[in-house]
């Protein structure tokens, strides 16, 4: 080993936050990580000293949370030491770093925010795309439909943020889904009708999800069938997915092979009531059959309150 890797992951047991604090703005002296990202430089301590890195990364966030930049560190600096960071976890398993990113989104969106530059320097994305490949991206679908269609006026790039977001929603378990996300095609569908979403680069970012899934075109149009079902005031992707499935024909009976129920005109409703009467439907029979029980009721009633006053 490097005694220069080495001397540093002596700090990183001893000193945790010190040797990241070093690490994450560039001055830890490891010559053997001169021409490393951070990235890299995480992913090879990950090898030999993961729960002290995961433990390291936790106690640093949880220390700079909320905080201003470090002494004499402008800020356009410190906005990219935090956007190399975010980046360097993303996809990295670290479970206290992965609760982290979860349990704080709120503060840590609302202490990124105001770094956002543009989309070359934006450390809010960067923490967004690790949350997204964390395993603790969990139940937040609404999150990630919001970011997608960009309620709170993001900028476009934060689409496919979004989207990624919904691709690896995790279950309980923290595993992947084995099939494409429901959410995903159905959010799909809400963003072709999104003011600035143009048809080519619907088109594109369409084709790429598609191609994220070993789905044959019959699975594709099934399930697509089933997301447009659900979207009936959808207009332009109706129109711009018959170019990326041509077979597709969406029939808002049908769902999965199963009829839905079709509401009856009243029109239509009357014609049938007035053609075949209520008995056809026994109505008639059964308020008999109310009737008749109630008298025989009333009878036995009677007899038992003739009993108690004969008594």
């Amino acid at each position: 080993m490097n005694e220069s890797v080495k001397k540093w992951l002596d700090e990183l047991t001893d000193s945790p936050s010190v040797a990241i604090q070093k690490l994450i703005l560039g001055y830890a002296g490891v010559v053997a990580w001169s021409r490393s990202s951070l990235r890299e430089s995480f992913i090879e301590i990950y090898q030999t000293h993961t729960i002290a890195l995961d433990d390291a990364v936790a106690g640093w966030l949880e220390l700079h949370l909320m905080k201003l930049p470090p002494e004499n560190t402008p800020t356009l600096v410190w906005a990219s030491h935090l956007q190399d960071l975010f980046s360097a976890l993303a996809g990295l398993p670290l479970p206290q770093v992965a609760r982290y990113l979860r349990d704080h989104l709120r503060d840590i969106r609302s202490w990124l925010h105001p770094l956002r530059i543009d989309e070359s320097l934006d450390p809010e994305a960067a923490y967004l795309a690790a949350l997204a490949w964390a395993e603790t991206n969990q139940h937040l679908e609404g999150l990630w439909q919001g970011i997608t269609l960009r309620t709170d006026c993001e900028p476009a790039y934060y689409t496919d943020i979004g989207l990624l977001g919904l691709r690896k929603i995790r279950d309980k378990h923290g595993e992947l889904p084995s099939k494409v996300p429901m959410e995903l095609l159905t959010t799909l569908i809400d963003l072709a009708d999104v003011f600035g979403v143009s048809h080519e680069s619907w088109l594109l970012t369409t084709r790429a999800i598609l191609g994220g899934y070993r789905y044959s075109q019959d699975t594709w149009i099934r399930e697509v069938t089933v997301a447009m079902v659900s979207r009936p005031a959808a207009k332009n992707a109706q129109i711009w997915l018959k170019e990326v499935l041509p077979d597709l024909h969406i029939n808002s009976e049908e769902c999965h092979g199963v009829h839905c129920i079709r509401t009856a005109p009243l029109e239509e409703n009357n014609k049938v009531v007035r053609r075949k009467g209520p008995e056809a439907f026994g109505i008639e029979s059964t308020m008999s059959t109310y009737s008749n029980i109630a008298k025989v009721t009333s009878r036995r009633r009677r007899k038992d309150i003739d009993k108690v006053k004969s008594n």
